[in-house]
C-alpha cells in the first residue's frame, strides 16, 4: 500500500477549502503564460487543484498513490489521471503547463530523486512552457517539528497530525479516528516521510533546465518567516 492510500478517503476533509490555492496558481499562469490551453499536474492527488482549473484549461494528472487517483477519478470523470511515479512517469504528451506543488517533491527522499522530477518536468512542457512547484525548506521542517500537534474533527470522525524527526527524514504521522455506527472509533494511521534540502542548491539545479522567473509565497511570506513556503515559477529553457 502506497502512502497516502489509507487516506485518500479522508484527504479533501483532512486539507480543507482548496478555492485559494488554485486561485493563486491560476493568476501565476494568466501572468507568465497567458495563452496556457492546457495542464498536467505531477502528484495530483484527489484531483481538488485540477478540478478547479479545469474551468479554464484542458487538463490532466498522475500520482503514486491508487487511493488518491480513485478519488480524482470518481471527482473528474472523463479527465486523463493515470498511476505514476512523479520522478520518471512517462505521461506521453506534452502540456503548457507543468504544475507540481503543495510540497510533493519532498516526498522524493533523496537528491537524485528530486534531480530527476525536474527533468521529468522538463520532458513533459512544449517550448517555453511554464513549470511551477514548491519545496518544504530545512527551516520549514524544523519549525513544523517544533509546532504543537494538530487535532480537530472533521465532520463526525476526528483528525490528528504531528511532525517529528526520524533519523535524517522528517515525518508526518496521520491519524484519523473514524466514527462507525455503533459509535465507536476505528483508527486509520500512516506515516509519510519528506526530506528537504537547502534553496539555494535547489534553485541551482532548477536553472539548468529552466529560468526562474520568480520565486514567491502563496501566503505573502517573506524567506525570514519560518513558515516560509518557497514556489518556483520557471520557464523551459
Amino acid at each position: 500500500m502506497t502512502s497516502y492510500d489509507v487516506f485518500a478517503k479522508f484527504y479533501d476533509e483532512i486539507i480543507g477549502n482548496k478555492s485559494s490555492r488554485v486561485s493563486f496558481l491560476q493568476k501565476l499562469i494568466e501572468e507568465n503564460t497567458p495563452n496556457a490551453s492546457n495542464l498536467l499536474e505531477i502528484a495530483c492527488g484527489t484531483g481538488t487543484l485540477i478540478q478547479g482549473l479545469s474551468k479554464k484549461y484542458r487538463v490532466a494528472g498522475f500520482d503514486l498513490s491508487s487511493g488518491m487517483v480513485g478519488e480524482a477519478r470518481e471527482k473528474l470523470p472523463g479527465v486523463d489521471i493515470r498511476i505514476g511515479n512523479m520522478a520518471d512517469f512517462d505521461f506521453g504528451e506534452s502540456f503548457d503547463v507543468v504544475l507540481c506543488v503543495y510540497d510533493s517533491i519532498n516526498h522524493l527522499l533523496s537528491w537524485g530523486q528530486w534531480c530527476a522530477l525536474l527533468a521529468n518536468a522538463h520532458k513533459h512542457l512544449n517550448p517555453g512552457g511554464l513549470f511551477i512547484f514548491d519545496i518544504h525548506t530545512p527551516e520549514r521542517h524544523e519549525w513544523l517539528i517544533g509546532s504543537p500537534p494538530r487535532s480537530r474533527p472533521i465532520g463526525d470522525d476526528h483528525m490528528f497530525m504531528a511532525a517529528s524527526r526520524e533519523g535524517d527524514k522528517f515525518k508526518w504521522t496521520l491519524r484519523v479516528f473514524q466514527k462507525e455506527d455503533d459509535g465507536r472509533f476505528s483508527l486509520h494511521e500512516d506515516f509519510i516521510y519528506e526530506t528537504a534540502f537547502p534553496i539555494e542548491d535547489v534553485e541551482h539545479e532548477v536553472s539548468k533546465l529552466f529560468t526562474v522567473k520568480k520565486i514567491v509565497d502563496d501566503r505573502g511570506l517573506d524567506e525570514g518567516n519560518p513558515d516560509w513556503r518557497p514556489f518556483f515559477v520557471c520557464v523551459k529553457k
